[in-house]
């Protein structure tokens, strides 16, 4: 199961109230009172902001003032109530579009953090999207690793994402990046391109990637003719 940035940005926002709602369902089987009326009132509204965090997020040439505003919204609607997790992830990703390292490292390792623990409560509707989570947590901070120069880190990263989901053609590639240009496995990280570009060529592909031909006849032409030929 592979998602583009946009698609993930969407479930990570709807995930935090497809949770709160479900609670607030739940409580409306055994009572209907101004209260209850009260906090369904305050859920709509947050989903208002949510959908305005994002909306600023997905602005074409979103500056820095509009990311910093979505932000801004997303950390106090988390600081608000720990099950949205969507808000926190989006957080972390405009930290890391904006270079805080530092920062969206502590953030994905938080949210890493809440998956894990979701996993041992199924009954939590949240628990659905740990794979997707998951993946795109991991992948993120295997960039961040890697931008830090923690090849070794940033490499397990990858590989407990690629784990999770096999075929997600972010994973591999990244994967496949650290392995040529960083980490000197050029054999491992040529299989790796191929399956990537299999996968971005592929009938049912809704990416493109031109650049990967390229890629894979420069790494050809690095790598011995024996190792070539066992690819």
């Amino acid at each position: 199961m592979s998602f583009n940035n946009r698609n993930i940005q969407k479930l990570l926002v709807m995930t935090g109230f497809v949770f709160l709602l479900g609670c607030a369902a739940k409580q409306s089987v055994v009572e209907m009172d101004p209260a209850l009326e009260a906090q369904q009132l305050q859920i709509l509204k947050e989903q208002e902001q949510f959908n305005y965090a994002l909306g600023l997020i997905q602005i074409e040439g979103a500056t820095e003032s509009d990311l910093l505003k979505a932000k801004e919204i997303l950390d106090a609607l988390y600081e608000s109530n720990s099950a949205y997790l969507g808000a926190l992830i989006n957080s972390a990703d405009i930290s890391l579009k904006l270079k805080n390292l530092d920062q969206a490292k502590s953030l994905y390792l938080d949210a890493i953090q809440k998956v894990e623990n979701a996993l041992k409560n199924p009954n939590q509707t949240v628990s659905v999207y740990n794979t997707m989570f998951s993946v795109h947590i991991y992948n993120q901070l295997g960039l961040i690793e890697r931008q830090q120069g923690n090849f070794d880190q940033a490499e397990s990263y990858y590989r407990q994402a690629l784990a999770l989901e096999p075929d997600n053609p972010a994973t591999i590639k990244n994967l496949a990046i650290l392995l040529d240009l960083y980490r000197g496995k050029l054999a491992e990280a040529l299989a790796f391109y191929v399956q990537y570009q299999a996968i971005v060529d592929g009938p049912d592909s809704q990416i493109s990637d031109p650049k990967i031909k390229d890629w894979i006849y420069d790494l050809k032409n690095r790598l011995p003719a024996e190792e070539v030929g066992n690819e």
